[in-house]
């Protein structure tokens, strides 16, 4: 008798276990949607998106301080993107890719001479026209 008793019981908690887990997954995915819906992805990226990115990164008087803070975070992982690409594509150059001010400044400059004469362009297309 104990031991159908400690079956059931065992049973329980384990169905109680997926339940809990089937219901964290469901709001996990909500979650997950929203912010996907927030967020940018280079697929679809364009030059103007980048802009705007940049824009939306750089502090203002009006600007909400969390929202900026939130496009720099962007902003360096697009960065961060570039200079990985970059550097599979060239080879590791530490002086001329570097993850310093002055790197990240070079960089968004080379982004904006790429990008500048057609800023409709995907990213994707006009990245591998950073020299």
């Amino acid at each position: 008798m104990k031991q159908w008793i400690v079956l059931l019981i065992a049973v329980f908690f384990v169905t109680s276990a997926f339940a809990a887990s089937d219901v964290k997954s469901e709001k996990m995915a909500e979650v997950a949607t929203q912010d996907e819906m927030e967020a940018w992805t280079l697929v679809d990226m364009t030059c103007a998106d980048v802009f705007d990115l940049f824009d939306d990164a750089t502090p203002g008087d009006k600007k909400d301080s969390e929202e900026v803070m939130a496009a720099q975070d962007d902003v360096l992982d697009l960065l961060t993107w570039v200079h990985g690409y970059l550097n599979g594509r060239d080879g590791i150059k530490n002086s001329k890719y570097t993850m310093n001010k002055a790197g990240i400044n070079q960089a968004v400059a080379d982004i904006v001479k790429v990008c500048k004469p057609d800023e409709e362009k995907l990213f994707l297309d006009v990245v591998p026209h950073i020299k």
